[in-house]
């Protein structure tokens, strides 16, 4: 008989007892001690994973902390210093009320559905179309690591364009951070937080190692890449090939967690070759689990090590979101994250259903606005730029800062590429950030030069 019947039955005894003696005190304290709340029987129990008081002691302060004010609009700064954070003590996540209102707490027994203390239903977090309640895990949106794309210029525009976005840095190896110039591999922006950085390897005291430079830089969380189907890392002992070492994997999450107090995550595919994903992947996600892992993001497709290249095992293996979910669904106590083959926030309302949150990635860096469109569709909120001309005005300052440094405006300006993308001109801009951007004596009055060429009229569209 398992655990929770145990505890089921036990309460059932004690309620026909009870009701002769008129103790429905006693029920409450009987509840209490069995780590149970009304509603909840049958959901996971404080045994079921041993971590998650860890990551509610972590995530309670760094959510009262809020967003970067200098990522945020001043309007949307003053909307948040009038609310307050309520951190329910049997809550996996945390939620964002305003003051005076009911507290708003999390139904771990009803899926992504919140209700408030006397028991009635808010929302369903991400089952129905519009905005998602406020009461949102931290990874409830975000962008991808991209190799050579989300680099902190990338992340500093994708800032801008969304102050509560999750972001992500471009993989790292453990080895580039121990021997290389790490300095230079770990530097971002403050405004880019809420940021995580992306490590690869495999050896569980580099893990850790690395682990411990990105949480002493500054960075918010640290996540292990178990995804990348590339030649090189499979030559290195690390990405996707390490679906096939799970047991590996674990020890890594566990030096990992030993080393940081930040949440230590894990990227995964939902298999490799020929493994047969209905099998691999709740193992592979109990295993991390159990070492400590925060949030496992499972990229929904398999990956081909051998027969694709890495371009085609970003397109050509099949899209399993079902399965993903079936995985939030079994693995109550852990965040599970869906990333793959999103577009639209109408698809990661759709598809990230059930689901701690979503992750977007080819599609963010090429269409940046989209993050605006999270804002409104998964925050609820207004975002901080109306369009992306107000992105590339809003860039200036912090182009005239880097070059200043040292750095050279191409390559900044590449990143901007997709802000005018489906609207006259967009042509003529593409050009002007790709090309006349890498002349010399090129400076950040081109950027409101190559604004100006685009019609961003709300009516505009691209003949």
């Amino acid at each position: 008989m398992s655990v929770t019947m145990l505890r089921v039955s036990r309460i059932v005894i004690e309620i026909m007892r009870m009701a002769v003696f008129g103790g429905l005190f006693q029920l409450v304290l009987l509840c209490r001690e069995q780590g149970l709340r009304m509603g909840d029987c049958g959901q996971n129990g404080p045994d079921d994973d041993r971590h998650a008081e860890q990551r509610r002691n972590h995530f309670a302060p760094q959510f009262q902390r809020g967003f970067p004010a200098s990522a945020m609009h001043p309007s949307e700064l003053e909307h948040t210093r009038r609310q307050r954070l309520v951190p329910y003590p049997e809550s996996e996540f945390f939620v964002l009320s305003p003051v005076g209102s009911s507290n708003r707490i999390r139904d771990p027994g009803k899926g992504s559905n919140w209700r408030r203390r006397d028991g009635s239903t808010i929302c369903s977090a991400m089952s129905q179309p519009g905005p998602i309640s406020p009461a949102l895990s931290p990874w409830a949106f975000s962008v991808a690591p991209m190799m050579d794309w989300t680099d902190r210029h990338d992340r500093y525009l994708l800032r801008l364009i969304s102050p509560r976005t999750r972001l992500y840095t471009e993989m790292v190896t453990t080895g580039a951070l121990i021997h290389g110039p790490r300095e230079d591999l770990l530097r971002f922006d403050p405004a880019e937080h809420p940021v995580a950085l992306q490590i690869g390897g495999s050896e569980p005291d580099d893990l850790a190692r690395a682990a411990a430079m990105g949480e002493q830089a500054g960075y918010d969380e640290i996540n292990l890449n178990c995804g990348c189907p590339s030649d090189r890392v499979q030559s290195g002992r690390f990405g996707a090939c390490l679906m096939r070492e799970p047991e590996l994997v674990a020890r890594g999450v566990a030096a990992m967690k030993r080393a940081v107090a930040v949440p230590v995550t894990v990227k995964c595919r939902i298999g490799v070759d020929d493994q047969d994903p209905e099998t691999v992947l709740p193992d592979f996600i109990a295993r991390v689990r159990d070492a400590g892992a925060d949030a496992v993001i499972v990229h929904a497709r398999k990956a081909w090590l051998q027969g694709l290249s890495p371009k085609e095992n970003r397109d050509v293996p099949p899209l399993d979101y079902g399965l993903v979910r079936r995985m939030g669904e079994r693995f109550h106590g852990l965040p599970v994250v869906l990333n793959g083959g999103l577009t639209t926030i109408e698809a990661c309302l759709e598809e990230g259903r059930r689901l701690a949150g979503v992750m977007v990635g080819r599609e963010a860096y090429h269409r940046p606005m989209l993050l605006a469109e999270a804002e409104r569709g998964i925050f609820g909120a207004e975002p901080p730029l109306a369009d992306g001309r107000a992105a590339v005005l809003a860039m200036i300052p912090y182009v005239e800062r880097e070059m200043a440094a040292g750095a050279p405006l191409s390559r900044i300006a590449r990143h901007m590429l997709g802000l005018a993308n489906g609207r006259p001109g967009a042509r003529r801009f593409r050009r002007m950030l790709g090309e006349e951007a890498r002349r010399p004596g090129a400076n950040a009055r081109l950027l409101e030069a190559a604004a100006d060429v685009v019609d961003w009229t709300p009516a505009a569209r691209a003949a």
